[in-house]
């Protein structure tokens, strides 16, 4: 328990730097000028990134405990990483700032600046994209192993299981593709990147692909995590955790934080809404 206390205050210290990581990329993009539309669309990942990433950080030690150290671990990685991508997105669109206005480029030049720039931004996408998908689905999962902290596993939550069981092996397949659709992307990218002879060019490339490494670390990192929870998504292993927690509450009754709940909100396929550490309100 005391690995489970320590890997619960981790996260609410990194969930903060990531919430605090997040404001700060808002801002980037607010105060970018005329910035082109797929830049304005982050906006709405890193919003519901941040929902979710809140819900994480007021999970107490129990909530964790019911899910596994391994699990605790993996979203403790995630979430770092989430903050990574924050900070990686706003330096990059600070170059693109610098970067705005091309000078000095042929025409041919140009339209290849033009075509890393489109790789760069469809990268930074998918990085906040995979972020929000698996710390989405820890939130989903976390709340049905909590709506059995105090009962058993109702025909009701079979049923939610099922759903989120599809949702959670939906994500990991939708994140395998997108690893093979990067990795042969990265592929490609290195051997264009040889045949460049301007050296501006050259430069601008090799920060996309820099991202592109960086988007498929965030890949590989939300795929770790989504496994784990794809093998606590199902009826045996939540059934064998209501137990666990049956068998605690009769030999120790506990009074305190079982009774104080914290209503946590979160965007899903189909929303939920639940209570961490304790009875709903």
């Amino acid at each position: 328990m005391s690995d489970i206390v320590g890997l619960a205050a981790s996260i609410v210290t990194l969930a903060s730097l990531a919430l605090q990581g997040g404001a700060l990329l808002l801002d980037e993009i607010n105060n970018f000028k005329d910035a082109p539309k797929a830049i304005q669309s982050l906006k709405d990942d890193v919003s519901s990134t941040e929902s979710i990433i809140n819900s994480l950080k007021e999970m107490k030690g129990s909530d964790w405990a019911l899910l596994g150290p391994t699990v605790a671990q993996q979203t403790k990685v995630a979430i770092n990483d989430c903050e990574k991508a924050y900070r990686g997105c706003r330096e990059s669109i600070q170059d693109m700032t610098r970067h705005s206005r091309e000078e000095r480029l042929s025409i041919l030049d140009q339209a290849k600046v033009s075509f890393f720039k489109e790789r760069h931004l469809k990268a930074m996408t998918g990085r906040l994209h995979a972020c929000k998908l698996s710390l989405n689905s820890a939130v989903v999962v976390a709340t049905l192993y909590s709506s059995v902290r105090h009962g058993s596993v109702t025909e009701e939550i079979k049923q939610q299981i099922s759903i989120r069981e599809a949702e959670v092996v939906n994500s990991l397949n939708s994140t395998d593709t997108q690893l093979i659709t990067t990795n042969g992307e990265l592929e490609t990218a290195n051997l264009e990147v040889a045949a460049i002879e301007s050296d501006h060019v050259y430069n601008r490339a090799l920060n996309v692909i820099n991202q592109m490494e960086a988007e498929r670390d965030t890949l590989e990192c939300s795929r770790g995590l989504l496994e784990e929870l794809r093998k606590k998504v199902c009826i045996e292993e939540i059934e064998k955790a209501a137990k666990g927690n049956e068998e605690r509450i009769t030999s120790t009754v506990t009074m305190g934080d079982n009774f104080r709940g914290v209503q946590t909100g979160f965007v899903t396929n189909s929303t939920i809404t639940n209570t961490f550490g304790g009875m709903s309100t």
